[in-house]
């Protein structure tokens, strides 16, 4: 997750949106590069934005490519527990069971599977 979904919510949807303590966002997608609005469509699937709308109601949304500048400050902050991504992992394999966790994932909108977890 550190090379995955933390990176990319922290840096597009936080840094890139300007998030500040206190605002309200919207979670658009959650799937291998979107944990904050950095990921509009999930699974395959478009979605249609209706501009004409949204403009009155102003909000801002980001669009950027992955730095990685974050990554120190969220792994010091997943080791301290401050970041509970536990809540990320959906569904969790054994090692031995990797072709079962690639099904799983593979089938996602089925399945439900926000991430996969593979324990060695």
């Amino acid at each position: 997750m550190l090379s995955d979904i933390l990176p990319t919510g922290c840096e597009i949807g936080v840094q890139y949106g300007a998030v500040k303590p206190g605002d309200v966002i919207a979670v658009i997608g959650a799937g291998t590069v979107g944990l904050a609005v950095a990921n509009a469509g999930v699974h395959g699937k478009g979605v249609d934005l209706p501009l004409d709308r949204l403009w009155i109601s102003n909000i801002t949304i980001t669009t950027g490519l992955l730095n990685t500048n974050t990554t120190g400050t969220l792994l010091k902050l997943v080791a301290q527990k401050k970041l509970p991504v536990d809540q990320f992992v959906s569904h969790a394999f054994d090692l031995n069971d990797i072709e079962k966790a690639y099904d799983t994932f593979s089938r996602a909108a089925e399945t439900k599977a926000l991430k996969v977890m593979l324990n060695a």
